[in-house]
């Protein structure tokens, strides 16, 4: 039997989640802005203590692995690095927009033929991949919403259904300017531990392990770093 500690902080919603041979047993989340390592760690021992276990009865933990905000990631990855080295269990890394379109695709009633799923990066971008609905990578790219971009990915799939799904689907839906392509529709739904659970189970029984000691997770964007006013 395998219990593997799923941590999602690549938004500003953090959560974490068990599973138990893919399956979610119990997730819980909280809205932290960029403070993830305020929380994480209560985060993680409030999961364990509601589902009963101790961290020794974990097998393996997974850590979203971007793209996303470059502070949560980057808490989630130096928090569970800490837990496997203490433990000697394995880390298993999975693509953030991965687990977005393997939830679409595996638990909610969305029919498509390409499914984008998209994380908020900044103003009118997002992070974005593409996958066919047998959960293939078809490419990642960032992505500015406008007519012709939308107009672009129709082209790329002529006489296809198109779902743009995840975080950033909620940012073109309030863009009352520009117009939406009738095949395309769109799914908003925030990043959860859970989307992560059938897919962190896949990995580790293939051993699909990523190394503790150099694995940094894939930002896609450098930090936005501000330098301070010089004083007068």
């Amino acid at each position: 039997m395998s219990y593997i500690l799923c941590i999602e902080t690549s938004t500003q919603v953090c959560s974490v989640a068990i599973s138990q041979n893919g399956e979610c047993i119990h997730v819980d989340q909280l809205e932290l802005g960029n403070k993830h390592s305020a929380g994480l760690t209560t985060l993680i021992k409030r999961v364990l203590a509601i589902a009963n276990m101790q961290m020794s009865d974990i097998s393996a933990i997974a850590i979203s692995d971007g793209p996303g905000s470059y502070t949560g990631l980057r808490v989630g990855a130096s928090t569970a690095k800490g837990m496997c080295y203490a433990l000697s269990i394995p880390l298993i890394a999975i693509p953030t927009l991965a687990a977005i379109s393997d939830h679409a695709i595996s638990s909610l009633d969305i029919d498509a033929d390409i499914y984008i799923p998209t994380i908020d990066a900044r103003r009118m971008e997002v992070y974005a991949a593409q996958y066919i609905s047998d959960a293939c990578l078809l490419s990642t790219h960032s992505l500015i919403y406008t007519d012709d971009s939308l107009a672009k990915i129709v082209a790329q799939h002529p006489d296809r259904s198109i779902a743009i799904i995840g975080d950033g689907a909620q940012k073109l839906q309030e863009q009352d300017e520009i117009t939406i392509p009738p095949s395309i529709s769109i799914h908003p739904y925030g990043c959860s531990a859970t989307h992560m659970c059938r897919l962190a189970s896949i990995y580790h029984d293939a051993r699909q392990h990523v190394d503790v000691a150099y694995h940094a997770p894939h930002y896609y964007k450098s930090p936005k770093i501000t330098k301070p006013k010089a004083r007068i």
